[in-house]
């Protein structure tokens, strides 16, 4: 895919018409290489879905990060009162 900026984000969504053809290249492909860069290959994983890994940027709702940049007036006093 290409970033607004025109910039390639080194990542792809590839469609199968079979499952059985996407485990075939899940297992084929999986941390091979094209030139020096890592092929990494997973399953794609619905929006909200339980089983993604957890956010961890400011930007993302669920991270702590983010909590602590959206936290209201009285969260934040309570956080640093239970800090100090």
């Amino acid at each position: 895919t290409i970033s607004r900026d025109g910039k390639s984000r080194q990542m792809a969504f590839v469609g199968y018409k079979t499952t059985a053809d996407a485990v075939k290249a899940l297992e084929y492909f999986h941390n091979t290489f094209i030139d020096t860069s890592r092929v990494q290959v997973e399953y794609a994983r619905a929006v909200k879905s339980a089983q993604l890994p957890r956010p961890w940027s400011k930007h993302s709702e669920g991270s702590s990060a983010h909590r602590r940049t959206h936290e209201t007036p009285e969260e934040r006093a309570a956080r640093e009162a239970k800090a100090a």
